[in-house]
């Protein structure tokens, strides 16, 4: 049942009002994440499903097809192990990366637009039930529903408006620097691992006798 106290319509008024610089933080932070989520060989779709492509491994194969048809088995022997811990090197990095990126994601993923819209559908309609209060029993029902959902979604808006801004921002700043930490840490390790590589001479085998 519908508080007599309650205006529905100026409830929607002041959780508007309250959650603009979180929208325009939103609309801002937006492009920059998009951005960086590409500079750092992410996107969205790594969230949704577990990523099959590795590059260490596709360089991998293409050496191997590259070189096995003209008689390197001794070069690709060498470089294996090399590539072997490129790999777990880059793996273990996306991994690092993906779960500190994971924070970015939900942000603008939390439905909060969605909720929003719906929020505000609900203002005026309790509004109108208030101004005509029903006597069916079905009218009653479908009013005491959307009171539910109502109230279900000012509290779930409030919550996502609770973090202050600058801790919003402060939290997605360090996994921005923690990310490029991490990025930074893999290139010196594939550095470290690619080295050998400059000592392995490719051995070609001599030509048949004609």
């Amino acid at each position: 049942m519908i508080k007599e106290d309650v205006n529905t319509t100026e409830v929607v008024r002041e959780l508007f009002e309250e959650a603009k610089p979180y929208e325009k933080y939103r609309l801002q932070f937006k492009r920059v994440y998009t951005q960086f989520l590409s500079n750092v060989g992410f996107d969205e779709n790594d969230f949704k499903s577990k990523r099959s492509e590795i590059k260490c491994v596709a360089l991998h194969q293409n050496l191997i097809l590259a070189n096995t048809m003209k008689g390197q088995e001794a070069f690709l022997t060498e470089i294996r192990p090399i590539f072997e811990a490129a790999i777990r090197a880059e793996t273990d990095t996306y991994h690092q990366n993906k779960k500190q990126l994971q924070t970015l994601y939900d942000f603008y993923n939390n439905q909060f637009e969605k909720e929003k819209a719906e929020f505000e559908t609900l203002g005026p309609k309790l509004e109108a039930f208030q101004k005509n209060k029903p006597t069916l029993p079905d009218k009653i029902q479908e009013m005491d529903t959307i009171y539910a959902r109502f109230m279900e979604l000012q509290k779930t808006l409030k919550t996502k408006l609770q973090p202050d801004l600058a801790t919003i921002q402060s939290t997605h700043l360090k996994v921005i620097r923690d990310v490029l930490d991490i990025y930074q840490k893999y290139h010196e390790q594939l550095v470290t691992v690619f080295e050998p590589c400059a000592q392995i001479a490719v051995k070609k085998k001599d030509p048949p006798a004609q």
